[in-house]
């Protein structure tokens, strides 16, 4: 849990040498080594291609999937300026659909769930977690078999606690959320008045018939 400079060098070296692993091998190390707490793997990348989740189902039949939503115009919203910002910083300016990347993702997670064992995923919407996180973290504690008295509740509402929880040294800065780095604080807010209609901040003139569709069965109407 050290975040220094030669922790980081340290990491490097390890990785290096161990480059013949394969990306199994490595998380299942991982997860060993961290024993009896839980792994948790939330790259975005993962539920960008079936292939990826048909390998997870392969690789850990037995992990439990938390499906976490946000409202689409909220999420393309934050891709957009995100986006934005990287290409000014480059200098050139790519071609993202920010819908389409909201689509993609929860199209993927919906269709891979069909087949997952109903005991083993979960799924709730961002907003309301945010909005009573003593409702719903003891409930997604209990589904995972952790601790869901008072102190591990209080607990999960303090990220800033985490070694994790702030930029890195000048060797590794990054590798989260920016905005989370700069200001890892849980801040209560109200239930989410997004809408649906009306034009995109990220100049589409309208959330297409499937984005719709997909956002209505994740009760964003």
């Amino acid at each position: 849990e050290r975040q220094d400079p030669q922790a980081i060098e340290e990491a490097r070296r390890w990785l290096k040498a161990h480059a013949s692993w394969s990306t199994q091998r490595l998380f299942a190390y991982l997860a060993e080594k961290v024993a009896p707490r839980v792994t948790i793997e939330k790259s975005p990348s993962t539920v960008m291609k079936m292939a990826f989740l048909k390998r997870l189902q392969r690789d850990f039949p037995e992990a439990r999937i938390l499906h976490l939503t946000r409202h689409p115009r909220a999420t393309c919203r934050s891709i957009h300026a995100i986006v934005k910002k990287t290409d000014e910083i480059r200098g050139f300016k790519r071609n993202i659909d920010p819908e389409h990347l909201w689509r993609q993702a929860h199209g993927h997670i919906m269709a891979f769930l069909r087949d997952w064992p109903s005991d083993r995923w979960m799924r709730i919407r961002g907003e309301d977690l945010l909005a009573e996180p003593d409702r719903y973290l003891p409930q997604i504690a209990q589904w995972l078999g952790l601790r869901m008295d008072e102190g591990a509740i209080e607990a999960m509402k303090h990220p800033e606690h985490s070694p994790y929880a702030s930029l890195g040294p000048y060797n590794a800065p990054f590798g989260n959320d920016p905005g989370f780095l700069h200001h890892p604080y849980y801040t209560k807010r109200l239930p989410s008045r997004e809408t649906m209609a009306g034009p995109m901040e990220w100049g589409a003139p309208r959330f297409s018939r499937e984005t719709l569709s997909l956002a209505r069965s994740l009760g964003y109407g």
